[in-house]
Protein backbone atom coordinates (compact mmCIF):
# COMPACT_ATOMS: atom_id res chain seq x y z
CA UNK A 1 0.00 0.00 0.00
CA UNK A 2 2.60 2.67 1.08
CA UNK A 3 4.61 1.76 -1.96
CA UNK A 4 1.81 1.73 -4.02
CA UNK A 5 1.70 5.41 -2.59
CA UNK A 6 4.91 6.40 -3.00
CA UNK A 7 4.68 5.28 -7.00
CA UNK A 8 2.18 7.57 -7.15
CA UNK A 9 3.92 10.44 -5.19
CA UNK A 10 6.63 9.95 -7.61
CA UNK A 11 4.84 9.90 -10.70
CA UNK A 12 2.82 13.14 -9.87
CA UNK A 13 6.01 14.83 -9.14
CA UNK A 14 7.53 14.15 -12.79
CA UNK A 15 4.24 15.32 -14.15
CA UNK A 16 3.81 18.63 -11.98
CA UNK A 17 4.72 21.98 -13.57
CA UNK A 18 8.14 22.74 -13.48
CA UNK A 19 9.88 25.45 -14.18
CA UNK A 20 13.19 23.59 -16.31
CA UNK A 21 10.68 21.03 -17.69
CA UNK A 22 8.71 21.46 -21.53
CA UNK A 23 5.40 21.35 -22.03
CA UNK A 24 6.22 18.47 -24.23
CA UNK A 25 7.95 16.86 -21.54
CA UNK A 26 5.27 16.83 -19.25
CA UNK A 27 2.80 15.53 -21.86
CA UNK A 28 4.62 12.44 -22.26
CA UNK A 29 4.85 11.29 -18.95
CA UNK A 30 1.08 11.67 -18.11
CA UNK A 31 0.53 7.79 -19.84
CA UNK A 32 3.12 6.55 -17.28
CA UNK A 33 0.90 8.02 -14.55
CA UNK A 34 -2.33 6.58 -15.72
CA UNK A 35 -0.65 3.32 -16.25
CA UNK A 36 0.18 3.28 -12.61
CA UNK A 37 -3.22 4.40 -11.11
CA UNK A 38 -4.74 1.46 -13.55
CA UNK A 39 -2.22 -0.95 -12.37
CA UNK A 40 -2.92 0.02 -8.30
CA UNK A 41 -6.44 -0.02 -8.79
CA UNK A 42 -8.28 -2.82 -7.21
CA UNK A 43 -9.17 -6.05 -8.71
CA UNK A 44 -12.83 -5.88 -8.62
CA UNK A 45 -12.99 -2.62 -10.19
CA UNK A 46 -11.85 -3.94 -13.42
CA UNK A 47 -15.09 -4.96 -15.83
CA UNK A 48 -13.59 -8.10 -16.62
CA UNK A 49 -14.62 -9.18 -12.49
CA UNK A 50 -17.12 -7.62 -11.96
CA UNK A 51 -19.75 -9.56 -10.72
CA UNK A 52 -22.64 -9.74 -13.37
CA UNK A 53 -26.39 -9.04 -11.99
CA UNK A 54 -28.23 -12.53 -11.71
CA UNK A 55 -31.05 -12.80 -14.58
CA UNK A 56 -34.00 -14.96 -13.13
CA UNK A 57 -35.23 -17.88 -14.47
CA UNK A 58 -39.15 -17.89 -15.68
CA UNK A 59 -40.02 -20.04 -13.03
CA UNK A 60 -38.21 -17.61 -10.22
CA UNK A 61 -40.66 -14.70 -12.49
CA UNK A 62 -43.82 -16.83 -12.19
CA UNK A 63 -43.59 -16.76 -8.94
CA UNK A 64 -43.33 -13.38 -7.51
CA UNK A 65 -46.11 -12.90 -9.36
CA UNK A 66 -48.10 -15.71 -7.51
CA UNK A 67 -47.72 -18.27 -10.33
CA UNK A 68 -47.20 -21.81 -9.76
CA UNK A 69 -44.63 -24.32 -11.85
CA UNK A 70 -47.19 -27.36 -13.11
CA UNK A 71 -46.75 -30.85 -15.07
CA UNK A 72 -48.50 -31.40 -18.15
CA UNK A 73 -48.87 -35.06 -19.87
CA UNK A 74 -49.30 -34.79 -23.87
CA UNK A 75 -50.81 -38.07 -25.46
CA UNK A 76 -47.77 -39.05 -27.06
CA UNK A 77 -46.34 -38.89 -23.32
CA UNK A 78 -44.33 -36.39 -23.03
CA UNK A 79 -44.01 -34.13 -19.81
CA UNK A 80 -44.07 -30.57 -19.83
CA UNK A 81 -43.20 -27.93 -17.59
CA UNK A 82 -45.29 -25.03 -17.57
CA UNK A 83 -47.30 -22.26 -15.07
CA UNK A 84 -50.77 -21.52 -13.42
CA UNK A 85 -52.05 -18.22 -12.70
CA UNK A 86 -55.12 -19.02 -10.49
CA UNK A 87 -57.86 -16.45 -10.76
CA UNK A 88 -58.20 -13.99 -8.09
CA UNK A 89 -60.96 -14.83 -5.45
CA UNK A 90 -64.01 -15.39 -6.48
CA UNK A 91 -66.86 -18.07 -5.60
CA UNK A 92 -68.01 -18.57 -9.31
CA UNK A 93 -66.41 -20.75 -12.05
CA UNK A 94 -64.15 -18.54 -14.61
CA UNK A 95 -62.87 -17.81 -18.12
CA UNK A 96 -59.62 -20.50 -18.53
CA UNK A 97 -57.29 -18.88 -20.93
CA UNK A 98 -54.06 -20.86 -22.52
CA UNK A 99 -51.32 -18.54 -23.36
CA UNK A 100 -49.12 -19.69 -26.85
CA UNK A 101 -45.65 -18.13 -26.24
CA UNK A 102 -43.93 -17.29 -30.40
CA UNK A 103 -41.78 -19.95 -32.04
CA UNK A 104 -38.13 -19.57 -30.56
CA UNK A 105 -39.53 -17.85 -27.38
CA UNK A 106 -40.27 -18.92 -24.03
CA UNK A 107 -42.89 -18.48 -21.69
CA UNK A 108 -40.89 -15.46 -19.51
CA UNK A 109 -42.43 -13.18 -22.18
CA UNK A 110 -46.37 -13.66 -21.31
CA UNK A 111 -45.46 -13.72 -17.81
CA UNK A 112 -46.85 -9.77 -17.75
CA UNK A 113 -49.95 -10.87 -19.71
CA UNK A 114 -51.08 -13.92 -17.45
CA UNK A 115 -50.62 -12.00 -13.99
CA UNK A 116 -53.02 -9.18 -15.87
CA UNK A 117 -55.64 -11.70 -16.82
CA UNK A 118 -55.49 -13.65 -13.93
CA UNK A 119 -55.99 -10.74 -11.48
CA UNK A 120 -59.48 -9.83 -13.47
CA UNK A 121 -60.67 -12.91 -12.07
CA UNK A 122 -59.62 -15.67 -15.15
CA UNK A 123 -57.31 -18.60 -14.83
CA UNK A 124 -54.20 -18.65 -16.88
CA UNK A 125 -52.00 -21.31 -18.42
CA UNK A 126 -48.88 -20.63 -19.78
CA UNK A 127 -47.97 -23.18 -21.61
CA UNK A 128 -44.29 -23.88 -22.59
CA UNK A 129 -44.07 -25.47 -25.75
CA UNK A 130 -41.70 -28.77 -26.31
CA UNK A 131 -38.19 -28.07 -27.21
CA UNK A 132 -38.28 -24.43 -25.96
CA UNK A 133 -37.34 -23.02 -22.45
CA UNK A 134 -37.09 -25.57 -19.53
CA UNK A 135 -38.69 -28.04 -21.81
CA UNK A 136 -35.70 -28.76 -24.03
CA UNK A 137 -34.40 -31.88 -23.66
CA UNK A 138 -31.89 -34.17 -25.86
CA UNK A 139 -34.58 -35.01 -28.13
CA UNK A 140 -36.42 -31.82 -28.20
CA UNK A 141 -34.14 -28.56 -28.22
CA UNK A 142 -35.85 -25.80 -30.64
CA UNK A 143 -32.27 -24.15 -30.59
CA UNK A 144 -30.62 -26.90 -31.84
CA UNK A 145 -33.04 -28.52 -34.45
CA UNK A 146 -32.64 -28.07 -38.29
CA UNK A 147 -35.51 -27.07 -40.22
CA UNK A 148 -36.57 -30.24 -41.18
CA UNK A 149 -36.61 -31.34 -37.43
CA UNK A 150 -38.13 -28.05 -36.96
CA UNK A 151 -41.20 -28.94 -38.67
CA UNK A 152 -41.33 -32.50 -37.39
CA UNK A 153 -41.45 -30.43 -33.79
CA UNK A 154 -44.17 -28.28 -34.72
CA UNK A 155 -46.13 -31.14 -36.00
CA UNK A 156 -46.48 -32.50 -32.76
CA UNK A 157 -46.70 -29.15 -31.06
CA UNK A 158 -50.87 -28.78 -30.91
CA UNK A 159 -51.10 -31.69 -28.86
CA UNK A 160 -49.16 -29.26 -26.12
CA UNK A 161 -52.22 -27.16 -26.32
CA UNK A 162 -54.48 -29.99 -25.82
CA UNK A 163 -52.43 -31.07 -22.76
CA UNK A 164 -53.52 -27.05 -21.64
CA UNK A 165 -56.86 -27.16 -22.38
CA UNK A 166 -57.16 -31.18 -20.84
CA UNK A 167 -55.38 -29.48 -17.73
CA UNK A 168 -57.78 -26.32 -17.40
CA UNK A 169 -61.20 -28.47 -17.85
CA UNK A 170 -59.82 -30.47 -14.37
CA UNK A 171 -60.29 -27.37 -12.22
CA UNK A 172 -63.07 -26.81 -10.07
CA UNK A 173 -62.77 -23.18 -10.67
CA UNK A 174 -62.63 -23.23 -14.46
CA UNK A 175 -65.76 -22.86 -16.57
CA UNK A 176 -64.36 -25.86 -18.81
CA UNK A 177 -66.87 -24.53 -22.23
CA UNK A 178 -65.70 -20.99 -21.77
CA UNK A 179 -61.74 -20.95 -23.03
CA UNK A 180 -59.64 -18.54 -24.15
CA UNK A 181 -56.57 -18.56 -26.46
CA UNK A 182 -54.43 -16.30 -26.65
CA UNK A 183 -51.00 -16.71 -29.07
CA UNK A 184 -48.05 -14.36 -30.09
CA UNK A 185 -46.19 -14.36 -33.55
CA UNK A 186 -46.23 -17.67 -34.87
CA UNK A 187 -47.55 -19.29 -31.66
CA UNK A 188 -50.83 -17.47 -33.35
CA UNK A 189 -50.62 -20.11 -35.72
CA UNK A 190 -51.09 -22.95 -33.23
CA UNK A 191 -54.09 -21.28 -31.21
CA UNK A 192 -55.92 -20.39 -34.39
CA UNK A 193 -55.66 -24.28 -35.40
CA UNK A 194 -56.78 -25.44 -31.87
CA UNK A 195 -59.35 -22.77 -31.64
CA UNK A 196 -60.87 -24.05 -34.58
CA UNK A 197 -60.88 -27.77 -33.42
CA UNK A 198 -61.79 -27.24 -29.97
CA UNK A 199 -65.22 -26.10 -29.11
CA UNK A 200 -64.87 -24.83 -26.02
CA UNK A 201 -63.24 -21.87 -27.35
CA UNK A 202 -65.13 -18.73 -26.98
CA UNK A 203 -62.60 -16.39 -27.91
CA UNK A 204 -59.27 -15.78 -29.52
CA UNK A 205 -56.25 -13.20 -29.21
CA UNK A 206 -53.65 -13.22 -31.47
CA UNK A 207 -50.67 -11.04 -30.62
CA UNK A 208 -48.73 -9.78 -34.33
CA UNK A 209 -49.09 -12.84 -35.68
CA UNK A 210 -47.44 -14.46 -38.75
CA UNK A 211 -49.68 -14.54 -42.04
CA UNK A 212 -47.67 -18.19 -42.60
CA UNK A 213 -46.08 -21.23 -40.73
CA UNK A 214 -45.45 -23.64 -42.90
CA UNK A 215 -49.02 -25.35 -43.63
CA UNK A 216 -50.73 -22.81 -41.92
CA UNK A 217 -52.18 -19.54 -43.36
CA UNK A 218 -54.30 -16.91 -41.20
CA UNK A 219 -56.09 -16.22 -44.45
CA UNK A 220 -57.58 -19.26 -44.49
CA UNK A 221 -57.93 -19.95 -40.31
CA UNK A 222 -59.92 -16.77 -40.37
CA UNK A 223 -62.47 -18.25 -42.79
CA UNK A 224 -62.98 -21.84 -40.09
CA UNK A 225 -62.87 -19.63 -37.28
CA UNK A 226 -65.96 -17.78 -38.29
CA UNK A 227 -68.33 -17.06 -35.28
CA UNK A 228 -65.31 -17.50 -32.86
CA UNK A 229 -64.64 -13.75 -31.80
CA UNK A 230 -61.30 -12.89 -32.51
CA UNK A 231 -58.78 -10.02 -31.86
CA UNK A 232 -55.96 -9.37 -33.88
CA UNK A 233 -53.60 -7.27 -32.16
CA UNK A 234 -51.07 -5.70 -33.86
CA UNK A 235 -47.89 -3.07 -34.21
CA UNK A 236 -49.17 0.16 -36.17
CA UNK A 237 -47.20 -0.36 -39.19
CA UNK A 238 -48.63 -3.93 -39.48
CA UNK A 239 -52.30 -2.74 -39.22
CA UNK A 240 -52.86 -2.73 -42.96
CA UNK A 241 -51.56 -5.67 -43.97
CA UNK A 242 -53.57 -7.15 -41.13
CA UNK A 243 -56.58 -5.39 -42.35
CA UNK A 244 -56.25 -6.71 -45.70
CA UNK A 245 -55.72 -10.55 -44.78
CA UNK A 246 -58.99 -10.30 -42.21
CA UNK A 247 -60.94 -8.91 -45.30
CA UNK A 248 -59.53 -11.26 -48.10
CA UNK A 249 -60.91 -14.11 -45.85
CA UNK A 250 -64.27 -13.27 -46.70
CA UNK A 251 -64.79 -10.07 -48.55
CA UNK A 252 -68.73 -10.50 -48.52
CA UNK A 253 -69.04 -10.51 -44.42
CA UNK A 254 -65.95 -8.26 -43.43
CA UNK A 255 -67.96 -5.57 -41.87
CA UNK A 256 -70.05 -8.65 -39.93
CA UNK A 257 -67.20 -10.64 -39.34
CA UNK A 258 -66.38 -11.70 -36.27
CA UNK A 259 -62.78 -10.78 -36.53
CA UNK A 260 -61.35 -7.46 -34.91
CA UNK A 261 -57.94 -5.56 -36.28
CA UNK A 262 -56.64 -3.17 -34.14
CA UNK A 263 -53.51 -1.77 -33.34
CA UNK A 264 -50.81 -0.34 -31.05
CA UNK A 265 -48.38 2.55 -31.12
CA UNK A 266 -45.60 0.29 -30.96
CA UNK A 267 -43.70 -0.81 -33.18
CA UNK A 268 -44.20 -4.89 -34.36
CA UNK A 269 -41.32 -6.75 -32.51
CA UNK A 270 -42.27 -4.38 -29.20
CA UNK A 271 -45.81 -4.89 -29.01
CA UNK A 272 -44.89 -7.02 -26.19
CA UNK A 273 -43.37 -4.44 -23.77
CA UNK A 274 -46.39 -1.81 -24.65
CA UNK A 275 -48.03 -1.14 -21.40
CA UNK A 276 -50.89 -0.49 -22.85
CA UNK A 277 -51.14 -4.22 -24.28
CA UNK A 278 -53.10 -6.30 -21.50
CA UNK A 279 -55.35 -3.25 -20.82
CA UNK A 280 -56.62 -3.43 -24.33
CA UNK A 281 -56.72 -6.97 -24.39
CA UNK A 282 -59.07 -7.01 -20.63
CA UNK A 283 -61.33 -4.01 -22.19
CA UNK A 284 -61.70 -6.22 -25.30
CA UNK A 285 -63.06 -9.59 -23.32
CA UNK A 286 -65.04 -7.94 -21.20
CA UNK A 287 -66.98 -6.48 -24.16
CA UNK A 288 -67.18 -10.25 -25.08
CA UNK A 289 -68.81 -11.63 -22.29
Amino acid sequence: MFLGLSVIASATLLVCPQTHASEQDRASLEPTLRSVVQCLAPADATPETAEKPKVETTKELVEKEGGLPIRLQTDDKLELGSYYFAPSKTKEKVPGVILVHDQGANAKDLITIAKALSNKKMGVLLLELRGHGDNATEDYDWSKADEKQRKAMWAFMSKDLDAGAKFLSTRKEIHNSKLILVGHGRGCALAATHSIQDRNIVATILIQPAEQVNDFKLKDALIEMDGIPTLILCGKQSYKKMVATKEASDPKQAAQSSVEVSSLKSKPKEVLEDERLSKYMLGWLAAQF
